[in-house]
């Protein structure tokens, strides 16, 4: 865009002005770390929410597992199953499942007993997770 400048005298001089001042990319860096800052407490929070929810309801398999295998091996009270008697029930491939918030494998517990997050998170069923 090219702009008209008149200078004293009544003399016209022109000036070619194309592209931005290092002030307004300076303010426009600015305004995108900003909403940055403001956002990421979010986007944290949500994978945070969510991985607590995976854990739960991993926790509420396992728990649903134990008691099919109970029911279905009129197994004692007392029993404490193995990954390879719930493998059938629950459908996690050749591998127990993780936590996803620490990689920590679940503790399965007797059959008397809910099964644990081995993170120290939350303990048996049923849980409230916390927004």
């Amino acid at each position: 865009m090219r702009s008209i400048i008149l200078v004293r005298g009544g003399k016209s001089a022109r000036r070619c002005s194309g592209g931005f001042t290092m002030l307004e990319i300076m303010m426009v860096v600015f305004i995108i770390g900003l909403l940055l800052n403001i956002a990421a407490p979010a986007f944290v929070h949500a994978r945070d929410v969510g991985q607590a929810r995976t854990c739960v309801a991993n926790l509420h398999n396992i728990s649903l597992a134990k008691e099919q295998f109970a029911i279905d091996n009129n197994a004692a009270g007392s029993m404490t199953p193995t990954w390879s008697n719930l493998a059938t029930y629950i459908n996690a491939g050749s591998t127990a499942p993780l936590c996803p918030s620490s990689g920590s494998v679940y503790f399965l517990n007797d059959f008397n007993t809910l099964p644990t997050c081995g993170y120290g998170g939350p303990v048996g069923l049923p849980h409230v997770l916390n927004d």
